[in-house]
């Protein structure tokens, strides 16, 4: 399997869990990878995108790139459990400062998976 067709499988998996969280938190998922203005949202929600790569080097090579995904938790709740569970299960997540818009509240994160 070449470089290109890794990062696909990535991000379908990577997908895939954060519905998994959502749902295992919520009982449903609106997870949304790189929505466009036409579509709706249903809160709360996930939404995600590709950021950038991080590549791995070893013997000064690449030998791997990771995806790099920003991710957003949009939700009426401020105290939603959806953020927590997130950052506890990925290793390589960061968390962004927290804010409010449109009465909603975001918890932003950047992954690298």
């Amino acid at each position: 399997m070449d470089q290109h067709q890794i990062i696909p499988n990535r991000r379908d998996k990577f997908d895939q869990e954060l519905r998994e969280i959502q749902e295992g938190c919520l009982g449903y998922h609106h997870t949304y990878f790189g929505p466009t203005e036409g579509i709706r949202l249903k809160y709360d929600c996930v939404l995600y995108k590709l950021s950038g790569m991080n590549d791995s080097k070893a013997n000064n090579k690449t030998y791997i790139n990771h995806p790099v995904f920003d991710v957003t938790v949009i939700s009426k709740d401020p105290e939603t459990p959806v953020p927590w569970a997130i950052q506890n299960y990925f290793e390589r997540c960061s968390p962004g400062k927290f804010y409010m818009s449109d009465n909603l509240y975001h918890f932003p994160f950047t992954i690298i998976y």
